[in-house]
């Protein structure tokens, strides 16, 4: 028999999308998958829906909660885990039907710690292509991975003692530094089976969280241990995703309006990582980048508008 996939879902008021969810989970190839669904205090439909499918098919289990957030329902479905291997979805997505077949096949043939299908596809002669876990890093932190977990399948004993922190928005990053620390190589499979809902409602992408300022403090951390084990060029990678996390976090907090203390707050974050980008990088090897930071700098709200 197969080993167990456990996959993920946390649900809180999703009952417009759930069904088509849950569906994409149940014609599932793969054989041997447990769906655990963890109900975040919804007040909508969404846990009638679960309980429809948890009352039909033994390998769909129900954990409610009160609302405490996406990592509290993660770290919950972690804790619950049986599978061997383990992945996300989230619950207003779904998946096509070969989605684990394909992610499982490719951990066993390569011996992987991690499956990932790219955010883009691209036409490749490649099935399979396995990275180190340096090149994971640089990919997953600034290239087609993405920090996002609902696109990779992970061996379990990668995440074991790992959970995502609480009450942060931007919770994926310190989930990234810890389990990237255990992996060995990654094996990225050239299909594009997960549908992600662009339109979702409350998306983060959107709005300002004062929350958002603690990625400042990962990032440190993550930088820090990557220098300490020598990856430079990881270092640099995550380096400059913290220039970018904070152009970008400054925009969204110009566009909702926040205070000013904030926004200074968010510059001096930035400025950190310039600075550490402007020590390891020539200027003429991103002359455009260079020019965007510029601007940032001495006319950071001219930025916002025109970018």
């Amino acid at each position: 028999m197969n080993e167990k996939v456990t996959v993920i879902v946390p649900v809180y008021n999703v009952e417009k999308y759930l069904t088509k969810c849950l569906n994409s989970l149940l014609k599932q190839t793969y054989q041997n998958l447990e769906v655990i669904l963890v109900n975040d205090g919804s007040t909508d439909n969404s846990r009638k829906i679960c309980e429809g499918f948890v009352a039909k098919y033994d390998n769909f289990v129900l954990i409610n909660t009160a609302n405490h957030g996406q990592s509290v329902a993660r770290n919950i479905g972690l804790k619950m885990a049986n599978g061997s291997y383990i992945g996300f979805v989230d619950s207003d997505d779904y998946i096509d039907e070969d989605f684990y077949t394909e992610l499982v096949k490719a951990i066993k043939k390569t011996n992987a710690d991690i499956a990932c299908t790219p955010l883009t596809t691209k036409q490749t002669d490649e099935d399979y292509q396995v990275i180190s876990s340096e090149s994971a890093i640089c990919r997953i932190m600034g290239g087609d991975l993405g920090t996002v977990v609902w696109n990779k399948l992970f061996r379990a004993e990668i995440l074991r003692n790992v959970s995502f922190p609480v009450g942060q928005v931007h919770e994926e990053i310190e989930f990234n530094r810890l389990y990237l620390q255990k992996v060995h190589s990654l094996v990225v499979v050239q299909v594009n089976e997960y549908h992600y809902n662009k339109s979702r409602e409350g998306n983060t992408n959107s709005r300002f969280e004062i929350s958002r300022l603690n990625v400042f403090s990962q990032l440190k951390l993550f930088i820090k241990d990557l220098h300490q084990n020598h990856k430079r060029v990881a270092e640099r990678q995550v380096i400059f995703f913290g220039v970018i996390q904070f152009m970008d976090m400054y925009k969204v907090a110009f566009s909702n309006k926040v205070d000013r203390v904030v926004r200074k707050k968010i510059r001096k974050c930035y400025f950190y990582f310039f600075k550490k980008f402007l020590s390891i990088n020539s200027i003429k090897d991103h002359p455009m980048f260079f020019l965007k930071c510029l601007i940032f700098v001495f006319a950071p709200n001219y930025y916002v508008k025109n970018n």
